[in-house]
């Protein structure tokens, strides 16, 4: 962070990028990560775009107290899908109330 200019395995070893790809083989990577982000849930994805949007935008503490309230506001999203995919007769399915 010293603003020096470092070399591009220097910066994949310290963990600035994920991986460092010959030139010509650019493209070909780029696309397979979209690939792979593409398959992952949509959702999901969506909302973590808005976490790095939103670190740009705000504080260091702003930003990880937004991205855990979005990680929370997740397990919503897995508890609503989990159960809206049982069956209402499931012995599995115990209610209390």
């Amino acid at each position: 962070m010293t603003g020096n200019p470092i070399k591009a395995h220097e910066a994949e070893k310290v963990g600035l990028v994920s991986q460092v790809v010959p030139s010509e083989k650019t493209v070909e990577t780029a696309l397979a990560l979209a690939k792979k982000i593409a398959a992952l849930s949509q959702p999901s994805v969506i909302l973590a775009k808005e976490c790095v949007n939103r670190a740009f935008e705000s504080s260091l503490q702003d930003g990880v107290l937004f991205e855990r309230r979005v990680f929370h506001s997740t397990f919503a999203t897995v508890i609503h899908s989990t159960l809206l995919s049982l069956n209402p007769s499931s012995p599995h399915l115990v209610f209390k109330g």
